[in-house]
């Protein structure tokens, strides 16, 4: 339904609508953005109504705002909008409008423009938004990236995982940073410096986290960089490091042949602290023979477990430097067990 009423009957209006909502009363002849939202042509609804942002001076950082556009009456309509302000840029899309200020051309001082969003082609219904950018005084400001890491590794594995933090300032000051670890598993190739402003490029910093101390379980840790007098200060890059259990790959049937490699991030080896190992499970009966033959390029250790870990048999005799070399007999005896050869 549609109310036509003048200035007069809009104010008398207001009383007893603002006392059916505030009694719980659903009033459907009235649309509430319409009530709150000044910012309304005939058939057009914008919100917010203005746009009003800082920065400070010379920062390379761009402000960005979205506006959303909507049609009073639900009705589709095509729209488009205009700015005046070089350091405004405008990103249009069917419901909204992304409003971006840049500041790193601006004095020190408020800024001022106008969007005006009006539908095409008829140009009469217009809502204009005003703009206000604050300017404030130069600094330097801090930014950090990537701004987290999520890795994982095996149990006892001797593989390192490094990655690299940059370390940006976008503000016209130089800035001076420290970094902190939480944790002793993360280690920074350097934990302080200088940036010079405007810079994105020229600071880097290793970080390493070592997993072989680390039990099979979740770690989470953090690095704090800190920029005294620094826009974006204190910046913190959280770590979630993940230590999987080291598994068993089953063979399943006789006569079997596995193929593989040894690398310093595979699993740690259980009776050989400060080793590599793979893990292969089997199943034996009560009587059965198990004869293992392991062939390799490097010095290899063999050794056999229950399958509770506890020692069986092993060998570290060498009959020739390629291979085979390492040769295991054991006959299964009561309980029966299950193996693992490493």
């Amino acid at each position: 339904m549609h109310v036509m009423h003048t200035t007069a009957d809009h104010r008398r209006l207001a009383g007893p609508i603002a006392l059916a909502l505030a009694l719980g009363i659903s009033v459907t002849t009235c649309r509430l953005d319409k009530l709150i939202n000044p910012a309304t042509a005939d058939r057009l609804v914008v919100n917010p109504d203005s746009v009003r942002a800082s920065a400070d001076s010379g920062s390379l950082d761009s402000v960005t705002t979205t506006v959303r556009v909507a049609s009073a009456d639900g009705v589709s309509l095509t729209w488009t909008a205009t700015k005046t302000a070089p350091w405004v840029t405008l990103s249009l899309s069917p419901d909204s409008l992304v409003v971006t200020l840049r500041p790193n051309t601006l004095s020190q001082a408020v800024h001022s423009d106008t969007i005006r969003v009006f539908i095409v082609p008829q140009s009469k219904d217009t809502v204009r938004v005003p703009v206000a950018f604050t300017i404030l005084p130069a600094a330097a400001h801090l930014v950090v990236s990537p701004t987290s890491r999520d890795t994982f590794a095996l149990a006892g594995s001797a593989q390192p995982d490094t990655f690299s933090v940059r370390i940006k300032n976008k503000g016209a000051l130089p800035l001076t940073w420290t970094a902190a670890p939480s944790a002793t598993w993360i280690t920074l190739s350097d934990s302080g410096g200088t940036v010079p402003p405007q810079d994105t490029t020229s600071t880097t910093v290793l970080v390493t986290l070592r997993p072989d101390t680390l039990s099979a379980t979740t770690h989470n840790g953090r690095i704090v960089f800190s920029a005294t007098g620094a826009t974006g200060s204190p910046d913190t890059v959280p770590i979630t490091y993940r230590i999987d259990p080291c598994g068993e790959t089953p063979i399943p049937t006789l006569d079997a042949t596995r193929s593989g490699s040894i690398a310093l991030s595979d699993c740690g080896a259980p009776q050989r602290a400060g080793r590599q190992a793979k893990l292969y499970s089997v199943q034996a009966a009560v009587g059965d023979t198990l004869t293992l033959r392991l062939s390799a390029a490097f010095d290899a250790y063999l050794v056999l477990t229950d399958s509770l870990g506890a020692p069986l048999r092993q060998n570290n005799d060498c009959s020739a430097p390629a291979g085979p070399a390492r040769f295991l007999v054991y006959r299964v005896g009561a309980p029966a067990p299950a193996g693992s050869t490493t």
